[in-house]
């Protein structure tokens, strides 16, 4: 069984492929199935029928997103990977790995993501909240990791991988998995990984101290096909950053080195998850089901007293066909406790119930109505609980104008409650007693075109979104110790659009993004504001040889009394498969060609000083895979 359920997709769209290995740069939908490929597949909501396939080496999830439109990620130190869609961050994203939740504030100095993208199947990014399906104000992403039953080439039994990189700037790392289909019925895939980090320097030769540390990851799933019809999984995950960091690790070192309250100390951030999936795939329904624990945790100085942010849970969600019918359907329960030991901890209990109707009018016409019921119930010690309920609702329509050109529309309420305080100060935060959820809708516009044998192209596409999203009671609950309390009316517009082509063995990909607040207020959000991608890509497959440059240019912007300064960053990368040794991958590239000093403009921003980014690094990597 490979059926999955992410995100909604409409039926125009297919997965675009973002590959930390070499493999063709116009390979079918069919011919990645059989490829023996170890990378990441990166779908979006405006993903065109153009394949459009990279070749990186991502060890941050700003080298595996940041180029797709409307999405950034905010943060250079590996403790701090916030994933930004329209300006907002994950904290008003549905963010999962696997099905669980990573909907988490431990510490608004540091992230909530611990992801390790070398072991990511494919990322699904929704850009807005567009469905019934989703709960986040904003958006969010669906993380999968690998499976044996992917890996294995057709009757193998075992396979193996071993992988060693190099980065320049500054760190080397190490990871080895072992998959095998262990009996007619079960399989399962064992991955392990180091990576040791030095100090970077910026793009002005300036070294980004007490970067240095390690990094461990280590996962064990297996799979047991009861049936033809059952699926049975299982998965322990630990993933943990430890070192010598500043406690403000979201600012720049040039702060951190002056600023005496962020003085560094031994650190370790830790995420482990546990969990069982079951899947039934029937003739015309699929199901997966997923029961869950995960645990963040956050301790510095060894005092044995972390700050926790802990879920358990159960998600399910079906998708059921019926005639012109295409109804998907679920639920989800998610129980939260976040604080410390020693000063009591917030609890979160929400539910939510939803179902939505890809209704198929006519063979150009459908339609999409959906509902959802919200439950969300929060006690902060030591104050007040309360229990909010509302019900929302969605509607989207697509129509088929004819072979190559589709118009779509979709209007989705929102809602999101209270979020437990912060783990690391939740004793130090107040919550307004008279606090109220968030609510607000979001509306979309968009059309694409796309073509085979168009212009002397073998293939051409392009897409344009336009949205508003409006949330009422905004609460920006990132820094609890402050306070939490509703903030007013948070508006933002903008628009995405995407230009794909291929010709032969070279493809390119040209994308542009705009988001702001519309009042110029600066209640919440991370505006990136205006931002362009541009890649292209070429096999030479007499060498075995896979080729690619990526550009991204951010413009000027400024966002209340702060200015960002615009940037341009280039990367070239290559990967090279001899034929002298089979399963062998060579991959090469420089990120910063040009050294650029700058600042992601989701990045956050200390007394004037930019948190920088890395300067040139030239990596270098190599996986034999039998």
């Amino acid at each position: 069984m490979d059926k999955t359920i992410s995100f909604t997709r409409t039926p125009l769209a297919i997965l675009v492929a973002s590959t930390l290995g070499g493999i063709s740069l116009h390979a079918t939908a069919e011919e990645l199935d059989t490829l023996q490929v170890w990378g990441t597949q990166v779908t979006s909501d405006n993903s065109l029928l153009t394949d459009d396939i990279e070749t990186k080496q991502a060890t941050h999830l700003s080298g595996l997103l940041r180029d797709q439109a409307g999405v950034d990620v905010g943060g250079t130190h590996t403790t701090h990977q916030v994933l930004n869609i329209r300006g907002l961050d994950d904290s008003d994203l549905d963010i999962t790995t696997d099905g669980v939740t990573q909907s988490n504030n431990i510490f608004h100095h540091v992230g909530n993501l611990l992801i390790a993208p070398d072991i990511l199947k494919s990322v699904d990014i929704q850009v807005g909240t567009n469905s019934v399906l989703t709960g986040g104000l904003g958006g969010g992403a669906a993380f999968e990791t690998k499976d044996a039953q992917e890996l294995l080439a057709p009757g193998q039994k075992a396979g193996a991988r071993l992988h060693t990189s190099y980065n320049s700037n500054d760190s080397a790392g190490a990871s080895v998995t072992a998959y095998s289909q262990l009996t007619e019925e079960v399989d399962g895939l064992i991955y392990l990984s180091h990576t040791d980090k030095n100090n970077p320097e910026d793009g002005n030769g300036f070294e980004l101290d007490n970067n240095a540390g390690t990094i461990q990851n280590g996962m064990v799933k297996v799979g047991w096909d009861v049936n033809e019809r059952h699926r049975l999984e299982a998965k322990y995950d630990r993933y943990q950053d430890e070192g010598y960091y500043y406690l403000r690790t979201n600012f720049g070192s040039a702060f951190n080195s002056s600023f005496t309250r962020s003085a560094p100390d031994d650190t370790k951030y830790t995420r482990e998850t546990m969990l069982v999936a079951h899947e039934y795939d029937g003739l015309d329904t699929f199901v997966k089901t997923t029961v869950y624990n995960t645990q963040l945790s956050h301790e510095r100085g060894n005092d044995g007293n972390p700050a926790i942010s802990e879920h358990n849970g159960i998600k399910s969600l079906a998708e059921t066909t019926l005639n012109n019918h295409e109804v998907r359907y679920g639920f989800e329960f998610d129980a939260l406790e976040a604080g410390r030991e020693d000063a009591g901890k917030d609890e979160v209990t929400k539910f939510a119930i939803y179902a939505e109707d890809e209704i198929a009018l006519s063979s150009k016409l459908f339609v999409t109505p959906g509902v959802r019921f919200n439950s969300h119930e929060i006690d902060y010690t030591g104050q007040f609980s309360k229990k909010f309920t509302e019900v929302t609702y969605g509607l989207a329509g697509k129509y088929l104008v004819n072979d190559q050109w589709t118009l779509k529309a979709s209007t989705t309420t929102l809602f999101e409650g209270p979020a437990a305080r912060e783990a690391f100060n939740a004793e130090a935060g107040t919550v307004s007693t008279d606090i109220k959820p968030e609510t607000g809708v979001n509306s979309e516009i968009g059309f694409s075109f796309q073509q085979a044998d168009f212009a002397g192209l073998d293939d051409f596409g392009f897409s344009t979104t336009v949205f508003r999203t409006e949330i009422d009671d905004y609460i920006n609950d990132r820094v609890t110790m402050r306070g939490v309390s509703n903030n007013g009316t948070l508006t933002i517009e903008g628009f995405e659009s995407k230009l794909t082509a291929r010709l032969g063995n070279t493809s390119a990909r040209l994308t542009y993004a705009h988001s702001d607040s519309t009042d110029g207020s600066n209640i919440g959000g991370k505006y990136v504001g205006d931002s362009i991608a541009f890649g292209v890509s070429t096999d030479v497959p007499t060498a075995n040889l896979s080729l690619s440059w990526t550009s991204m240019i951010t413009l000027d912007f400024d966002e209340g009394d702060e200015h960002k300064e615009g940037y341009n960053v280039h990367n070239i990368a290559a990967t090279w498969n001899p034929e002298q040794v089979a399963g062998l991958t060579v991959t090469a590239g420089i990120d910063n060609l040009f050294d650029k000093a700058y600042a992601s403009h989701s990045s956050d921003v200390a007394r004037g000083e930019a948190d920088l980014e890395p300067g040139r690094n030239i990596k270098v990597s190599a996986s034999y895979t039998f």
